[in-house]
């Protein structure tokens, strides 16, 4: 960063107590010019970074080579979308509701339960049900949007009722940690916390609510996006040990839904966590984390970068941009579509990804049952081949 001199120091020869007019003028117009190009780069430098997914997808790629490249895993997604498409066309398949179920780790520092981190029973399930109307484009909700490019994702999220030794849960779906620390940085988070509290992936979705470190003071939340690989005989601390998403505290429930204390406007509404999701079943950001960059799916019109605010109208790579789509970083209150082909995505990484595809038949959701959680193999709503 440029560093603007307090004055200017005259020449050792000249005597004079004032700047000569024209030195003075040259010196006011350095100091404007180096204004106006720092005065952006400083205010950029301070904008929220909502979302660390892609950045922790290369470093677990560098950490776990057998996981293999993204663009690996990108190759036999598309393989497979087309493959459903094709049965899509020929009328073969039948796209029923999936039920995933979820348990939330509340991670405070000793707090009373409703009280700074130690989210209420209120809050979480207030962020929930939002999870659920943007899932399922709920009617008469900020979920629902008329653009026909809009879809219902058919997957609901619900809290699990058994834990994992089988017992039932005081709070269904909430984990209360006490972390003994008031906030974690992400190296603690993947290396500590995680790895120590984490449930069975292949029955629960996990998802921890923490209060980041100041070295993450701008990040929001970020998940840990699906790989292919299951990486027999890796280390306690591998993918599957860390898999789920993280959302901050101050952006976890919905102002919407309730009178939640510490919730920091614009990411406010609970599309954190939608966005998290999004990321967790396999979405790219909507400009493909590149200038008019590719997120894979032909339905979202490419855009220059990600858009901050509520920018309806923005236009860029010769399109009008979808600024609303849960994949962008517009605000919360903006956010309202997940389109036809990220639910196909969505639902070709349901079929194919480890600690995903085991979800649908984990059977934590209904009736409660004596002993441990086991597979029933009763007709769900899912995916028919017909």
């Amino acid at each position: 960063m440029l560093a603007i001199p307090s004055r200017l120091r005259p020449k050792p020869a000249d005597h004079s107590p004032l700047l000569p007019m024209n030195r003075f003028v040259t010196v006011l117009c350095i100091v404007v010019l180096v204004l106006f190009v720092v005065g952006p780069t400083v205010a950029q430098s301070h904008e929220e970074e909502p979302c660390g997914t892609m950045e922790m997808d290369a470093l677990l790629r560098q950490k776990y080579p057998a996981m293999g490249t993204l663009d690996d895993f990108e190759r036999l997604l598309q393989r497979r979308i087309a493959e459903r498409k094709a049965l899509e066309r020929q009328g073969r398949i039948t796209a029923e509701v999936i039920t995933i179920p979820v348990v939330v780790h509340i991670v405070h520092n000793g707090e009373a339960i409703g009280q700074g981190r130690n989210l209420s029973l209120a809050r979480i399930n207030a962020q929930l049900e939002t999870l659920n109307e943007d899932f399922r484009r709920k009617p008469g909700t900020p979920g629902f949007n008329t653009d026909p490019r809009g879809a219902d994702i058919e997957i609901e999220f619900c809290a699990a009722r058994l834990d994992p030794q089988g017992r039932n849960m005081p709070e269904a779906g909430v984990n209360r940690i006490n972390g003994a620390r008031a906030n974690w940085s992400r190296n603690d988070i993947e290396n500590v916390l995680k790895p120590s509290s984490i449930w069975d992936p292949d029955k629960y979705f996990n998802i921890w609510v923490v209060d980041f470190a100041s070295t993450d003071a701008n990040l929001v939340g970020y998940a840990q996006f699906p790989s292919l690989s299951t990486l027999p005989g890796s280390p306690a601390n591998s993918p599957r040990k860390t898999g789920g998403v993280v959302v901050r505290y101050q952006s976890f429930g919905n102002v919407l839904k309730g009178a939640f204390a510490n919730m920091q406007a614009p990411y406010n509404r609970g599309r954190t966590l939608t966005h998290e999701v999004g990321h967790w079943l396999g979405l790219r950001h909507i400009w493909g984390d590149a200038n008019c960059g590719n997120d894979f799916c032909d339905d979202t019109p490419p855009q220059a970068s990600e858009s901050r605010g509520c920018q309806i109208g923005r236009f860029s790579c010769g399109n009008a941009n979808m600024v609303q789509n849960y994949m962008d970083y517009s605000d919360d209150e903006c956010m309202n579509i997940f389109t036809r082909d990220q639910k196909t995505r969505m639902r070709t990484v349901m079929e194919i990804s480890p600690r995903r595809n085991t979800l649908i038949t984990s059977n934590l959701c209904g009736t409660l049952i004596a002993g441990p959680p086991v597979p029933n193999f009763r007709a769900e709503t899912r995916e028919i081949l017909l």
